[in-house]
C-alpha cells in the first residue's frame, strides 16, 4: 500500500540499478518496483568500469573489488577482425535494423577490445543497495498516471490514487510509454526485441577456445550478434531474431526470454515529454540507459548524476 501522508510525495519507478543507485542518493523518495522479481541472471556483458565514482561507492557499500581487463573478440565471416569504422557500421545495423553514414561513436564499447572493469556481482552491488533502503520501497506495479492531476495509479486499488510531487522513471522507456497509453502516438520511436538465450557449454564450445569474455558476431552469416561467457561453462547468446540455438550450437539445452524493450533507437525520451506533457517536466523525470533511453550512460553517469539530484532539481 502507498504511504501515509506523512511520507514525502516523491516516487522512484523501477528497482534495478539505477532505480537503486538513485534511492542511495536520495532518501526523501519512495521506490515503487514489482511484486514480482524480474531480475534475469542470464551471462550478458553488464560491467561495474574503473572509475573514481563506482570505487566510492563500493568502498561506501562495504564490497570488496577488483580490477581486471575485459577482453573483446569481433568475429566476421571466417576470422577474427579489428574494430574497423565499416564493422562497427555493420554491427550498429544488425542490432539497430538502420543504415547510417555516422553511427553513434559508443557502438562496440566505442571500438575498444579491452577495458578496465571492477570485478564485483552486479546481483551483489543490487541486494546491498536494496537493504540499505528496505523500509522505502512499495511492491507493486504503476499501471497508469494522470500528469494533469498529478496521481498515480497501482495494482493496490484499495489505496486509491497516490499523488505525487515529483516521479523519477528507471524503467525501459517503451515500457513507460505503453503504461501511460504513448505507444500509438510514438510509433515513430523505434526499438528493435532482443532474444536472449542461456546455455549450459562445454569446455570444447567455441567461446570457451579463447580468452575473450564476450565476442561479437557484425555479419549477415550468423542470426546471432553477441555471445558472452558465464560462471560454470554458462553462455548468453542474443540475438534481434529468434532462430533455432541446437542448430547452430548442437548439444546446446538452451533456455530463452525476450527482452520487450530491445536495443535503444529513437531520440530521448525527456524531449518527448516536453512534446506530451509540456515544457514543465521537473514533476516527471527520466533516468538512467533505459530509463532516459540513452545508451552510452554507464555505471558511472548515474551515480554522479544521483548525487547531484538535489543540486540539480
Amino acid at each position: 500500500m502507498i504511504p501515509a501522508k506523512d511520507f514525502p510525495r516523491k516516487y522512484v519507478i523501477g528497482g534495478g540499478l539505477a532505480g537503486l543507485i538513485f534511492m542511495h542518493y536520495n532518501s526523501d523518495y519512495i521506490l515503487i518496483e514489482g511484486r514480482e522479481d524480474k531480475e534475469i541472471s542470464v551471462p550478458l556483458p553488464q560491467y561495474i568500469y574503473d572509475d573514481e565514482s563506482t570505487r566510492e561507492l563500493l568502498t561506501e557499500l562495504g564490497i570488496n573489488f577488483e580490477k581486471r581487463t575485459v577482453h573483446v573478440g569481433i568475429y566476421f565471416v571466417n576470422g577474427w577482425v579489428p574494430p574497423a569504422d565499416e564493422i562497427r557500421a555493420l554491427y550498429y545495423e544488425k542490432t539497430r535494423g538502420e543504415t547510417i553514414e555516422d553511427f553513434p561513436p559508443y557502438t562496440m564499447s566505442m571500438g575498444k577490445t579491452e577495458f578496465d572493469i571492477l570485478d564485483v556481482s552486479i546481483q551483489d552491488l543490487r541486494e546491498v543497495l536494496r537493504n540499505r533502503i528496505i523500509g522505502r520501497i512499495i511492491h507493486e506495479d504503476v499501471v497508469s498516471i494522470d500528469f494533469e492531476q498529478k496521481y498515480l495509479w497501482t495494482t493496490d486499488y484499495l489505496s486509491g490514487a497516490t499523488p505525487y510531487e515529483k516521479v523519477v522513471s528507471t524503467i525501459p522507456a517503451p515500457i513507460f510509454l505503453k503504461i501511460i497509453g504513448w505507444m500509438n502516438e510514438l510509433y515513430w520511436l523505434k526499438w528493435k526485441p532482443i532474444f536472449v538465450y542461456s546455455a549450459q557449454a562445454k569446455p570444447t564450445s567455441f567461446i570457451y577456445q579463447h580468452t575473450f569474455d564476450y565476442v561479437l558476431f557484425p555479419g549477415p552469416e550468423v542470426p546471432f550478434y553477441r555471445m558472452t561467457k558465464g560462471q560454470f561453462f554458462d553462455i548468453g547468446i542474443e540475438s534481434t531474431q529468434e532462430f533455432d540455438v541446437k542448430k547452430w550450437f548442437p548439444g546446446l539445452e538452451p533456455k530463452s526470454f525476450v527482452m520487450p524493450y530491445g536495443k535503444i533507437v529513437g531520440g530521448c525520451i525527456q524531449e518527448i515529454a516536453m512534446k506530451y506533457i509540456g515544457p514543465d517536466t521537473d514533476e516527471i523525470t527520466f533516468f538512467g540507459r533505459y530509463g532516459a533511453w540513452l545508451p552510452q550512460l554507464k555505471i558511472q553517469d548515474v551515480i554522479k548524476a544521483a548525487k547531484a539530484w538535489d543540486i540539480q532539481k
